[in-house]
């Protein structure tokens, strides 16, 4: 009785052992295409503005708020940190970030219109959230951009 406890138990381990590598990269995978999604709905949101007519003098430009959620640690995604929201180009928004474990990788959104920060350092994502970010259409009729901002929480 005491071996075939000890076999069952033993084949388990190995059954449990040879299928972690695929849940590992299942979990990966499920973490990449909840990126792309905060991803999208970010670039929406920036098309949209684009589409907007110019910003009237002295008033302010029209406004996209977008809220988004990154994966956390969890049994079937896992953990995304070191997330920054960036502009390194003139027409374009990155998104940057690793997965736990993993390394580095990088989202990219090219515009028609400029896009910048607040502040034109990169905005830090840190946590599951949910993070809320406004962008809004600032700037004149041959100058407008989009500006990309974090809004605090409860503001």
């Amino acid at each position: 009785m005491i071996r075939r406890t000890l076999l069952a138990s033993l084949v388990a381990t190995a059954l449990a052992a040879a299928a972690a590598p695929g849940i590992d990269r299942a979990r990966v995978r499920r973490s990449n295409g909840r990126i792309d999604s905060v991803v999208a709905s970010i670039e929406a949101a920036a098309r949209s503005l684009a589409g907007d007519e110019a910003v009237p003098a002295g008033r302010p430009g029209a406004r996209r708020v977008v809220t988004v959620s990154l994966p956390g640690a969890a049994w079937d995604e896992a953990a995304v940190d070191a997330v920054r929201l960036a502009s390194p180009a003139e027409r374009t928004l990155t998104l940057r970030y690793r997965i736990a474990g993993g390394g580095r990788r990088s989202r990219t959104v090219r515009l028609s219109d400029p896009v910048t920060t607040a502040d034109g350092g990169p905005i830090e994502l840190d946590g599951g959230g949910p993070h809320v970010l406004a962008l809004s259409l600032r700037g004149g009729e041959h100058r407008r951009r989009i500006v990309v901002e974090r809004v605090p929480a409860g503001a």
